[in-house]
Order: C-alpha cells, then structure tokens, then sequence
C-alpha cells in the first residue's frame, strides 16, 4: 500500500527526448548569467590566446627580417685590388679637375652676386636720400606757408586797428554796424529803447500827475492831467540795456501826486528786450500796476508803445 515517491526530474525521467530538451533549455537560462558575465569579462580585457597570437606573429616577422638581412651580407663579395692603378690615379685627377672647375664657377657667381649686392645698396642709399631731400623741401615748404599766413594776420589785424581808432561820422557808422553785430552775438552789446505814448487809466483823482521813470539809478519824469481817470504823456523815455539783459534788473515805471506814491509797476530788462524783439513785431503794450495799499481799490493800468531804435551818432 505504501508507494514509494520519487522525483519527478529524477534519472529516470531524463531519458524522454522531450524531457531532456526542456531540461536542457532550463539549464541554459539558469547559466545565461554566468555566461554574460565571463563574455563581458572577456570583452573587456584581452585573452591569453590572442596576446599568444600577436607574439607569434611578431617573432615570425623578426625572424623573416633577420634571414634577409643574413642573405643580403652573404651575397657582398670582398673588395679587390685594382688591376691598373694609372687608370684610378688618371680618374681620380680628373675627377679633382672638376671639382675645382666646378669651384672657380662657384666663385666668379658668388663675386657676380655680390657686385649685384652693392649695387642695390648704392641705389637704396640714393633713394634714401632723395626721400630725405624731399622730406625737408616739404618742411621747408609748411614753414614759409605758415610765416606767410603769421604775416597776414599781423597785416590784417594793424588795419583794423588802424580803422577802429579813426575819427569822424562815418568811421563811427562803419563801426557800429560791423562791430554792433559781432558784440550782441557775443552777449556784450548794447540796445537802445524808446518808451512812448504813455497813459494810464482808473485813476479816480483829478488835478496833475506824475509818472517817474527809473531804471539803474537813472531817473526821468513826465507829467499830464488826470481827466476822468485818464492821463495822457507826450514825452518819451530812451534807456540803454546792456547784453541780453537781466531779470535781476528792472525798470520801474511809478505814478506820484504831490510826491505821494499811487502805484507803480517793475519791468525787467530781459523781459522788455524780448517784447521789443517778439517775431510778431508787436510794439504796443499794457501792464497792470499795483496801488498802495492806501488805494488797494483801485484797478490802475499802463499802456505804451515799446520799440528799439537806434543810436544816434555824435554830432561835431
């Protein structure tokens, strides 16, 4: 009753053809690993059989050249005596006569090439010193240039201080309008303006009234009735302005009654050159002035005409 187990992979079994197949495809996967393992091992390094190889080769090469080498000294045969001596002497002699042709061909080129040599120096060395030459003719050149303009300069600046120190009323016109120019582009000239057909309006006050000029310590008057808050003035007011003019610098313009303030206004000499020279030529102008304060009420104001002119020579 008892059955006795035995393996089924035992050696029993392996004697079935499909057994062993499937035995033996097992028994590959399970040493594939090893297999990798030792071919890259073998891949990596190079095996003993192959450096065997290489070594076998080279010896045989080695040997092959040494058994040339022997034949080839084999084959040299030893030197003999010369038969006739006077045929080597007569070579040998003419063998010294060509080389010592040969020597006195190499000397007369080598004497030629050195007369060629100096001759293409002396040439350089003409050459040299006709840039030279040149050289100092052109300084010299720039040199008398430069006193010839030196001179005109030293010319034209005596005639125009001779000019500029003449007398008279035309050397004066002359004068002015060449130099006039140059002055005011330069910031440093001078303009001249005229200030008329003053009257102020909304005085309420009758009776005679005065309107003070002042401008840099420089005084002028003028004076009219008040009619109806009106007053007219026929004089007119010529001032100087030097340069560009200045904020910092004004013309004060004041109406007084009975040397009593009533109000005035302050213009600066740069804003007055710019009305005078406005592109649009306007030449007419008002202004607000400011009263006391003993007449804040009042609303008085200046209207005139403003406008460059120009100076008048010195009469002799």
């Amino acid at each position: 009753r008892h059955v006795q187990w035995a393996p089924r992979w035992g050696p029993r079994h392996m004697g079935t053809p499909a057994l062993q197949v499937r035995n033996r495809t097992r028994l590959v996967w399970a040493a594939l690993p090893f297999l990798l393992t030792q071919a890259s091992a073998y891949e990596a390094g190079p095996s003993s059989l192959s450096v065997l190889e290489a070594s076998l080769v080279k010896l045989k090469k080695e040997s092959a050249q040494l058994h040339e080498h022997g034949s080839a000294l084999k084959e040299v045969k030893p030197l003999k005596s010369p038969s006739n001596p006077g045929a080597v002497n007569a070579a040998t002699e003419s063998n010294i006569a060509q080389v010592r042709s040969v020597e006195v061909q190499l000397s007369t080129e080598n004497h030629r090439l050195r007369q060629q040599l100096q001759r293409g120096t002396s040439q350089k060395t003409e050459v040299s010193l006709v840039a030279s030459s040149e050289a100092q003719g052109d300084s010299r050149d720039s040199l008398a240039l430069l006193v010839r303009l030196l001179l005109l300069f030293v010319l034209v600046n005596s005639v125009l201080y001779l000019l500029w120190n003449m007398e008279g009323p035309t050397v004066e016109k002359v004068k002015r309008r060449a130099a006039e120019p140059l002055m005011r582009a330069m910031g440093r000239g001078t303009y001249e303006v005229e200030m008329s057909e003053l009257q102020v309006t909304n005085l309420p006050l009758t009776g005679s009234v005065v309107l003070g000029f002042e401008l840099c310590g420089r005084r002028q008057a003028a004076e009219a009735s008040c009619e109806q808050g009106l007053v007219r003035f026929q004089e007119r007011f010529r001032f100087q302005i030097q340069g560009g003019g200045s904020e910092g610098q004004s013309c004060v313009l004041r109406v007084t009654q009975a040397e009593e303030t009533l109000a005035e206004v302050a213009l600066s000499t740069k804003d007055i050159l710019r009305r005078v020279h406005s592109k649009h030529g306007q030449q007419y102008f008002h202004y607000r002035m400011f009263p006391k304060e003993a007449y804040a009420s009042w609303r008085p104001s200046l209207s005139l005409r403003m406008r460059e002119v120009e100076r008048s020579l010195p009469r002799r």
